[in-house]
């Protein structure tokens, strides 16, 4: 039986990278690993963590782009990087999260502009963002 429970590990002191076994945890609705020392890229495997509705990295040291899988997940609700150190541009697929109502990349060091595709997102009730 695979249940689906949310995985909480806020402020807990969890240092290093995001391990690319997460991708085994197909079931799993909520990730949770804010307030922490991650460090490194988001590897890019939610691929196969269809069932993701809330992730929420902020407030760690996370760097590198935010990667193409996350747009993949078609369940997500809520996507909450801010406070990290994210690089790059918001991507064009961005719009094909159609149930995002909740998204944060504020407080990091993207760049570039606001693709027009985030007019899809038409459950959007909260966007934070700040781009150099």
């Amino acid at each position: 039986m695979h249940s689906r429970v949310p995985f909480f590990l806020d402020s807990n002191g969890l240092t290093g990278t995001l391990n690319s076994e997460l991708r085994q945890l197909t079931s799993l609705r909520i990730l949770r690993l804010q307030n922490g020392a991650i460090t490194g890229d988001i590897p890019d495997i939610f691929d196969g963590t269809r069932s993701l509705e809330i992730l929420d990295l902020d407030f760690n040291f996370i760097g590198g782009e935010i990667p193409t899988s996350i747009f993949t997940l078609q369940n997500l609700r809520q996507l909450d990087l801010n406070d990290n150190r994210l690089q790059g541009s918001i991507g064009t697929q961005i719009g094909q999260l159609r149930d995002l109502d909740f998204f944060s990349v504020h407080n990091n060091q993207m760049t570039g502009t606001i693709p027009r595709e985030i007019g899809n997102l038409l459950l959007l009730r909260t966007l934070l963002f700040s781009l150099d």
